[in-house]
């Protein structure tokens, strides 16, 4: 995915996804700053839609829980 492909699917599925959902307002997105996710165009659209975000560090397994699943 480059960051035209991740601009993309933020504007076609992130606020249908939460509308599905039934998120209301004060949901959060966790972001890093991998550079496909932190360029300009991520960032503008972000500046636009204003979704809450959680910076975590890139690369970061200690504060992603998904890395843990395997050991279940």
């Amino acid at each position: 995915m480059d960051r035209f492909q991740y601009r993309y699917t933020l504007k076609n599925n992130l606020k249908q996804s939460a509308k599905i959902l039934k998120l209301q307002h004060g949901w959060l997105f966790q972001h890093d700053h991998y550079p496909k996710h932190d360029s300009i165009l991520a960032n503008d659209w972000f500046k636009k839609n204003h979704p809450e975000l959680l910076f975590l560090a890139p690369y970061s397994p200690d504060l992603n829980p998904i890395e843990h699943l395997g050991t279940i």
